[in-house]
């Protein structure tokens, strides 16, 4: 009883090949695995992939001598497409040196659609990458993508889950895409994913597996014939099938559609020689003489030396136009400072004394307007046993009469130099300020406070930036303040105080 070879596993059916020469065994490898020889010896071949036949049959051929020095659980697509690789590129540099020249590139022009144009990039560097990867990654690649086997299927070959081979199928691709990204091929996974499901195999012609079938068989009855011998005995045999005939007559048909390419393409070619004869004699009859080139010459030069006269006239004009816009605009401008001085106003106080910590200092106030007196409150406090010193600062505007009413009147001195001084205790600086807050007219300009270190200077401004014409001033109150811790507990205080203010100008 013959056995059924169909549903038996690769490794079952070459033990079989091996230890019984079941030729049924060895064909029914051939089928299997024939499209995953047959599309990576047309990637590999490129332009060359008529060889592809040639490199199959010489891959199984080497199968069948080699068969039974495999070790018994060796993965068999793995070592196919290997073994392919290393054929193919023999077979290639034999190729390269015998043939210079193959048209056939419209068997590999990239389509406009994404996935043909990757595919395109990927299929000549796929099985060199594929060579990279860790055996296990390559072998659930070869089986996926290269067989063309369905997950549950490859789940079985390597005895493990669907789920399982599905991820172990993932991080392969992943680790491929790395590889391919190195060489210059940028894609995502999905990508790469869709590009081999859709091109990685080929389907291998019906008479290719005849041929190898038929030489195989004929490698096993010649076994003490060197391989070489069985390989063209295999050959002679096969060209005997009506199938091997058809084989010929497709590639005679190849080989008259490429000559037909190349006939249309020289006629292309030629016309084209034509078409450019006849414009360069078109335009040699259009060339001037030598004198017309000379007068022609000439006539430039002309224009050149008119075009630099126009061009000085034209920034001489520019240049006194611009100097006559500068003279009327001067004649014009208003006297900017004389105008400051009518409308920006400097008020400013010097003084110095010594005062308790927490009392008040007041300065003599400046009239800065008509029944408005500025008073400035400086108040400094020891904050760290008398290495720090903060000192707060108020400036408010007060009416004349609130002045003379809080028998502060000597505050205002009517000049914009005043050294008046006075101190308030903590108690009675804080009922003035409450009682100027409780009258009408009152405005406290600002009350800046800052924190420095005995003996040394605080710059305290808060001020507004204006302008007068092309003219800037800060506007607001500021002081320099100098605190000095004295022996006796009090703060000496040297005070330079001031305040600029705007008022409106009327030409």
């Amino acid at each position: 009883m013959v056995p059924n070879t169909a549903n038996q596993s690769a490794p079952a059916l070459l033990k079989r090949f091996v230890q019984f020469g079941d030729q049924r065994a060895f064909a029914e490898i051939v089928r299997t695995h024939a499209d995953l020889v047959y599309s990576a010896a047309l990637r590999l071949l490129g332009e060359h992939h008529h060889a592809a036949d040639d490199v199959a049959q010489t891959v199984f051929a080497d199968l069948s001598a080699k068969a039974g020095s495999l070790p018994d659980d060796v993965a068999l697509a793995g070592w196919l497409h290997q073994h392919t690789c290393f054929v193919a590129k023999k077979a290639l540099r034999t190729e390269l040196r015998r043939l210079r020249r193959e048209d056939t590139a419209h068997a590999m022009t990239p389509s406009d659609d994404a996935s043909d144009a990757l595919w395109f990039q990927v299929r000549p560097l796929l099985d060199n990458a594929l060579g990279e990867l860790p055996e296990a990654d390559r072998h659930a690649l070869v089986l996926r993508f290269l067989q063309g086997r369905p997950f549950k299927s490859v789940a079985e070959t390597l005895a493990t889950s669907e789920d399982a081979a599905r991820m172990r199928v993932g991080r392969a691709l992943d680790r491929l895409r790395e590889v391919l990204a190195k060489r210059g091929v940028l894609t995502t996974s999905d990508a790469l994913d869709g590009a081999l499901a859709n091109y990685a195999v080929v389907a291998a012609p019906a008479a290719l597996i005849a041929v190898i079938a038929a030489s195989t068989a004929t490698a096993a009855v010649s076994t003490a014939l060197p391989f070489l011998t069985a390989m063209k005995a295999a050959k002679v045999a096969a060209a005997a099938l009506v199938v091997a005939g058809g084989v010929l007559l497709v590639r005679q048909h190849q080989e008259n559609a490429r000559l037909r390419d190349d006939l249309a393409q020289f006629r292309s070619l030629q016309a084209e020689i034509d078409t450019l004869q006849e414009e360069k004699n078109r335009l040699a009859a259009r060339v001037p003489g030598i004198d017309e080139v000379n007068a022609a010459r000439r006539s430039l030069d002309e224009l050149q030396k008119l075009r630099s006269q126009v061009s000085s006239m034209q920034k001489t004009i520019e240049t006194q136009a611009k100097d006559m816009a500068a003279s009327a605009a001067r004649e014009k401008e208003p006297d900017w400072n004389e105008i400051a001085s009518k409308t920006i106003h400097h008020f400013a106080a010097s003084a110095e004394g010594s005062i308790q910590s927490g009392n008040t200092m007041v300065l003599g106030g400046w009239e800065t307007s008509p029944g408005k007196t500025t008073v400035a409150l400086i108040t400094p406090k020891d904050i760290a046993n008398g290495t720090q010193i903060e000192i707060e600062s108020r400036f408010i505007d007060v009416p004349t009469e609130a002045l003379k009413e809080m028998n502060l009147d000597w505050a205002r001195s009517g000049t914009n130099q005043v050294d008046a001084l006075a101190e308030l205790g903590g108690e009675l600086a804080k009922a003035v300020l409450e009682r100027f807050t409780q009258m009408k007219g009152v405005d406290v300009l600002s009350s800046p406070k800052v924190i420095t270190a005995n003996g040394r200077e605080a710059r305290v401004a808060v001020t507004d930036v204006t302008s007068v014409g092309p003219l800037t001033f800060e506007l607001g109150p500021k002081f320099n303040v100098i605190p000095t811790m004295q022996p006796d507990g009090k703060i000496g205080l040297a005070i330079k105080a001031g305040v600029t203010l705007k008022s409106a100008y009327k030409p």
